[in-house]
């Protein structure tokens, strides 16, 4: 009896548990988000919170603190400095945001996605068990959704009717099209590692492919640029990454090359809007005439608007404070002005978004370090999967609000813990 326990309770130390709670985690926050953007941030916070909570106890068991950067550490005083300038931001925003709970609720769900990361990261640093389920995990979620798009179709009794507005501004699942298409860009690039390797099941290998057509096909479809673009942008570096490592490049090439043609045929197939699939995608494109405004959708306008209320404010140093930009009286659209860069600029001002960016950036550096110096050694799958959804939503930022809305931010913080782990 009493070697049982000692065995059970190995068993739990070893966190196997506690990372099939993060696959169910990362699973659940695709397909039980509501349609609206707000709600679905604290739909995200309590799915995050449910792990961090399962953290501590998983921790507090195994005996000793959690520590994940040492004070000497430079990602520690990043960290420390940038709580500091947000909290200095809030609290000396000229619009007295202090004060607004929609602002607030903002600062906090920011710093609790820094210590859900941070988490993450404690626990991979001791987990010695395979990670590549939760990218299954986050793909396979993307390839429900995309079921749940046909059900939602012939639910409907007039899809293409009163109903057809839907599609765009409230589809399934989401809040919008667009945070569906962030959704599975980081389900398809996420997916496709996993070939560069023989899977020897002919099952597991039919059932993955599946899931790779559907989840491209469904970013197709929602005709997002910014996704399509940094998708396929992301798989090409992660090609040249395995050449650089001298790994299977030809199979991930092909491999990828299959799921981007076949999605672009199921998404053609399924058409049915103006906004739908890869050509209407280039035909807005090529309508735009080279107008800048009109290519990029009004977002450089958006980007002038915070230029020019940080200038009235006087707010460039820190910033009009969390949601400062909804606050902002001459914005034209929108929850937020489409680009990482202005986004931080507007809540956080020059110190919190150099200090982000810096943190960001350390991140990669950290991976890079780990995983890219070393002349012998191959890239593993997760890691693989983690660069991809780095590079994929990365480029999407600086287009969309991937640090802005909160699924994004859960992927990323998923994919920055696994890719800044030195793992075998």
């Amino acid at each position: 009896m009493e070697h049982a326990l000692i065995r059970s309770d190995s068993a739990f130390l070893r966190g196997g548990w506690l990372f099939s709670l993060l696959c169910v985690v990362t699973f659940f926050a695709t397909i039980i988000t509501g349609q609206n953007v707000f709600y679905n941030d604290w739909l995200i916070f309590w799915l995050e919170a449910v792990f961090v909570g399962s953290f501590a106890v998983w921790r507090i068991c195994r005996g000793g603190a959690m520590q994940i950067f040492t004070v000497k550490s430079v990602g520690f005083w990043l960290i420390i400095l940038w709580f500091c300038s947000i909290t200095l931001s809030l609290i000396c925003s000229p619009y007295g945001l202090m004060m607004e709970w929609f602002a607030v609720q903002r600062y906090f769900q920011s710093l609790f996605h820094v210590f859900f990361f941070l988490c993450l990261y404690g626990f991979f640093s001791v987990y010695k068990g395979s990670v590549m389920p939760v990218f299954i995990s986050l793909a396979a979620s993307v390839c429900i959704l995309a079921f749940g798009f046909v059900g939602a179709w012939f639910a409907l009794e007039n899809p293409l009717g009163p109903d057809s507005k839907q599609w765009f501004r409230h589809p399934p699942f989401n809040a919008h099209i667009r945070i569906t298409g962030f959704l599975v860009a980081a389900g398809s690039v996420a997916l496709a590692p996993i070939f560069t390797e023989k899977i020897k099941s002919k099952f597991k290998r039919v059932i993955l492919g599946l899931i790779g057509f559907a989840v491209w096909g469904l970013m197709f479809w929602c005709g997002g640029r910014g996704s399509i673009l940094s998708a396929i942008f992301a798989s090409i570096m992660i090609a040249v990454v395995l050449n650089v490592k001298k790994q299977l490049v030809g199979r991930y090439l092909i491999t990828t090359a299959i799921f981007i043609l076949g999605g672009i045929i199921l998404a053609e197939l399924f058409a049915v809007f103006y906004w739908n699939g890869i050509f209407h995608a280039t035909e807005r494109t090529i309508a735009a005439g080279g107008d800048p405004y009109q290519l990029t959708t009004g977002r450089i306008k958006l980007c002038n608007c915070v230029v020019e209320t940080l200038g009235k404010n006087k707010a460039w140093l820190l910033g009009l404070g969390s949601q400062g930009y909804c606050f902002m009286p001459n914005r034209t659209f929108g929850f937020q002005p489409h680009n990482l860069i202005f986004q931080f600029l507007a809540e956080w001002g020059m110190v919190g978004t150099l200090l982000f960016l810096s943190g960001i950036g350390y991140g990669f550096f950290v991976g890079v370090k780990a995983h890219l110096f070393p002349s012998s050694g191959k890239m593993t799958i997760p890691v693989l999967a983690a660069l991809g959804m780095i590079l994929s939503l990365g480029l999407h930022s600086l287009v969309d609000g991937i640090f802005y809305h909160a699924q994004p931010s859960m992927h990323l913080a998923i994919a920055f813990s696994i890719w800044m782990v030195a793992r075998k």
